[in-house]
C-alpha cells in the first residue's frame, strides 16, 4: 500500500530537508532528495506523495499555511524542538 504524507510534512518540505525531524517521514524526503532520476522512480512506485511533495517544493517553495508549516528556526538556534514554539 502507498505511504501518504501528512499535511504537516507536506508543508515543512524545506524545513524537513534542512534537517529538522528525524521521524520515517523526514529521513524519507531527505532520501529522495539525494536520489538519482531511476532510484527516484523507485521511489515514486512507493511513496508517490512523498515524491510529489518533494517536487512541488522544488518548483513552488514552501506553502503559507500559518495552522501547519513549521517557522523556521535559524541555524545558530540548532534544531531545539523548544525553538519552534
Amino acid at each position: 500500500m502507498p505511504s501518504k504524507i501528512s499535511d504537516f510534512d507536506r508543508n515543512n518540505v524545506g524545513a524537513i530537508l534542512r534537517g529538522s525531524g528525524d521521524w520515517f517521514s523526514a529521513k524519507l524526503l531527505r532520501l529522495i532528495a539525494a536520489c538519482d532520476s531511476d532510484n527516484l522512480e523507485t521511489l515514486r512506485s512507493v511513496y508517490f506523495d512523498h515524491v510529489e511533495a518533494y517536487e512541488l517544493w522544488l518548483t513552488r517553495g514552501e506553502p503559507r499555511d500559518p495552522d501547519i508549516s513549521l517557522r523556521f528556526v535559524p541555524e545558530e538556534r540548532g534544531h531545539n524542538p523548544e525553538a519552534y514554539s
